[in-house]
């Protein structure tokens, strides 16, 4: 279990080359996943500069048409360090030579070779480095197969791995659909989309790890907005969420070790 909390995207500088105006690249650091940004037209590259090197173990991306998305991680020295693509739902992570050899988005494409391959589609999309890459500005290559090509959020960051939950947890939903019933037995409803709502218990931590868990929460607290992935190794499971931190339960001590809880709750 991921959970990013300090999303980078915040320190950066972003810029597009083909950003509508209206819906401004800006937009990607919002607090809100579907105040969205826009491409004038199907295809675009956003930028996210840095004043100094910064280091990430985690990816996300979600609320997009997108159908191809070409990431390319640089240096200081403006050398290519990592390369991550997505083409219709397939992810890839990408180790070979410089990008003077990229000669198309396909897999054999490619002069060089791929470590890992996902073959999931959803929407939001994670990825995680096996090692944390330290780089200085990023760039996205998105194209869509439909105009105007839209995104919702980038995060990027560090994240925590929280302890493997106690099974038999609750998943449930917020559902914050009206309805109205009249005194004769019909009804009326007004749809609102339920929000997944996750329950996780943790048991069996040690004093030093739950202090720095109770850091994060002092640093973060409820209502932060995170990036949700409870199940990496498997996203046909969960998939990842665009969420927020809805409560922390106290900690407790069992025994020899500690315990606590989280509710993470779906955010739009």
């Amino acid at each position: 279990m991921k959970i990013l909390f300090n999303d980078l995207i915040h320190d950066a500088t972003i810029s597009s080359l083909n950003g509508s105006e209206s819906y401004s690249v800006q937009n990607l650091a919002s607090r809100y996943l579907r105040k969205r940004y826009q491409a004038t037209g199907n295809s675009d590259t956003i930028t996210l500069a840095y004043a100094s090197d910064v280091t990430i173990d985690s990816l996300f991306w979600g609320y997009t048409n997108l159908t191809t998305m070409l990431v390319k991680f640089y240096n200081s020295d403006d050398e290519l360090i990592e390369l991550v693509y997505f083409e219709n739902g397939n992810v890839g992570h990408y180790y070979g030579y410089p990008d003077q050899n990229l000669y198309g988005y396909g897999a054999d494409d490619y002069y060089g070779y791929y470590d890992r391959l996902s073959d999931h589609v959803y929407d939001p999309v994670s990825w995680h480095f096996n090692e944390g890459i330290t780089f200085r500005y990023v760039e996205f290559e998105i194209v869509s197969t439909e105009t105007p090509l839209i995104l919702g959020a980038i995060g990027l960051g560090v994240s925590e791995t929280m302890p493997n939950p106690l099974e038999a947890w609750p998943e449930s939903w917020d559902d914050r659909s009206k309805v109205s019933y009249s005194e004769a037995g019909q009804s009326q409803a007004q749809y609102v989309e339920p929000m997944r709502v996750y329950d996780f218990d943790f048991d069996g931590i040690s004093r030093e790890r739950m202090n720095e868990l109770r850091e994060v929460y002092k640093s973060y607290g409820k209502g932060a907005i995170i990036w949700f992935d409870p199940t990496e190794a498997n996203h046909e499971f969960i998939t990842p969420m665009y969420a927020v931190l809805d409560s922390w339960g106290d900690n407790k001590k069992r025994g020899k070790s500690y315990g606590y809880s989280l509710t993470i709750k779906e955010a739009r």
